[in-house]
């Protein structure tokens, strides 16, 4: 009760029987109702398809426009389209049957696993899977497992197994099982990330042994983005595939567009909806023994090859070096040293120095570094180092100064924090001056 109310009661003033209260709350109520109604009114009318888009009517199956047939094992049963495709056929500027050459020494350092130094190019198995979902997780179905391998008559297999509904993945996990028990290492495309992590979990939601774990891996995401990360704008195999293969996809299926395919065919059992899938699938599969012949290739050809720029040979003698290859390394950067004036050859010859360096090769390290200088006086980074030589190795601290001194003055533009070091350099080599005078 109001204070006002208060005061009529105690005054004897009459007191109108009103709940303002809730008439002002039913007011607001519907008003609302009417807002509500207004916005639906406003709405298009959704109309609702009465069957799947691109369904039907026909009784058409699978292996009516599919080369492929029913597989069946202990678990049950599955659809499997088996190719057989000839070792000249091309991906691009790469032919299949190049995997034959493949250099195990160049693929185990790409993997940085010294396991795969003693297998063969036709141990290898390449697996690409299409899945319900991208986000991964317990609730995300491998329904096509795509997987490629070199034969011994100079062929290339591409087999691709099919989970035609959820009951059939526990064949199709068994029938992978059996395939990789004949192989003896993996080559995926991010497949550490997402590929082999998905089917891992498959594995034990199923109860069933996992034969990927104990394999060695290569994913060829990580040394593709290293060796040709300057050239390229992401790290997608379709980008790889047209910058570094020449390869377009014209008309291929998005994979974001993968499952609803799949759930569409789950509701219609349309096989026209696959195809594209099937397609797709296949094109990864032939792109992952193209895109390794490629990756390889480049430790065994010298820096005039037509495949490779001089930056990414520079890319390669820095993988050398993370790898603990120097005496590689070395003759890599010495061999892009003799290019020219470009930047990948002064990059080169920087990364040399520092080679000598750690090697405590002092004369071939100082010579490169007033080389350099000689050609770029305003090169910072040789300018440091022969400084840095200068002081410490042949104790001339004058000699240091003066080139410090003269790189400040010359190059005036430098990062804030570049230039703080460059004076804090010529402050401590001035008082080291002062008191030998």
């Amino acid at each position: 009760m109001s204070l006002k109310e208060r005061l009529k009661r105690l005054t004897g003033e009459e007191i109108k029987n009103v709940k303002p209260a809730v008439i002002d709350r039913q007011d607001q109520l519907r008003s609302l109702r009417q807002r509500i109604e207004g916005i639906l009114n406003r709405r298009p009318a959704v109309v609702y398809p009465s069957k799947i888009t691109g369904s039907r009517k026909d009784n058409t199956k699978l292996q009516d426009i599919l080369s492929g047939f029913e597989e069946k094992n202990s678990f049950g049963s599955f659809f499997r389209i088996h190719s057989i495709l000839d070792g000249t056929d091309t991906h691009g500027n790469r032919r299949l049957n190049e995997l034959s050459d493949l250099n195990m020494d160049a693929v185990a350092l790409l993997a940085n696993d010294r396991r795969l130094k003693n297998l063969d190019c036709r141990d290898v198995l390449f697996l690409d899977t299409e899945t319900t979902g991208l986000a991964g997780g317990t609730g995300t179905l491998a329904f096509l497992i795509g997987l490629g391998w070199f034969e011994f008559d100079g062929n290339f297999v591409v087999s691709q197994l099919f989970a035609r509904n959820f009951a059939e993945e526990q064949a199709v996990l068994a029938a992978l099982q059996d395939i990789v028990a004949t192989k003896h290492y993996l080559i995926t495309f991010n497949g550490k990330a997402f590929d082999v992590n998905l089917l891992s979990s498959r594995y034990i939601l199923n109860r069933l042994n996992n034969p990927l774990i104990s394999l060695p891996h290569l994913d060829l995401l990580h040394p593709a983005r290293r060796l040709f990360g300057h050239r390229i704008t992401n790290s997608r195999l379709m980008t790889l595939e047209e910058t570094l293969l020449g390869f377009y996809r014209d008309g291929d299926l998005p994979g974001c567009e993968v499952p609803l395919r799949y759930f569409n065919w789950l509701r219609s059992h349309d096989p026209y909806l696959l195809l594209d899938v099937f397609h797709h699938n296949r094109l990864d599969i032939t792109a992952l023994a193209a895109l390794t012949v490629h990756l390889a290739e480049i430790f065994n050809v010298d820096c005039n090859s037509h495949h490779y720029s001089p930056d990414d040979f520079f890319a390669v003698a820095r993988l050398y070096l993370d790898r603990g290859e120097q005496a590689r390394a070395c003759s890599l950067l010495e061999n892009l040293s003799r290019f020219g004036a470009n930047p990948s050859t002064v990059k080169a010859r920087q990364d040399l120095s520092l080679v000598y360096k750690r090697q405590r090769n002092w004369e071939k390290a100082v010579m490169l570094w007033k080389e350099l200088l000689r050609e770029n006086p305003r090169n910072l980074f040789a300018a440091e180092e022969l400084a840095k030589w200068h002081e410490h190795g042949e104790k001339d601290t004058e000699t240091a100064f003066q080139l410090v001194k003269k790189i400040l003055d010359t190059v005036p533009k430098m990062e804030k924090k570049e230039k703080e070091d460059w004076q804090h350099r010529m402050c401590r080599l001035e008082s080291r001056r002062q008191k030998r005078s």
